[in-house]
């Protein structure tokens, strides 16, 4: 659970970092619980891959 956790908030944090750029740089209006929502749902798919993975190697 620790390591979920942990690449979760880095997956999160990438994830929102990336995403608010984008909305800078396209000058859309910024929807604050869309890019939560994205980061979330995304953060924790792409952490459960990653541990998923770990355990087949």
């Amino acid at each position: 659970m620790k390591k979920f956790l942990q690449y979760f908030v880095i997956e999160f944090i990438i994830i929102f970092a990336v995403g608010s750029t984008g909305y800078w740089i396209l000058g859309a209006p910024f929807d604050v619980n869309q890019i939560l929502f994205v980061s979330l749902v995304s953060g924790a798919i792409i952490a459960y891959a990653m541990l998923a993975l770990q355990k087949h190697n």
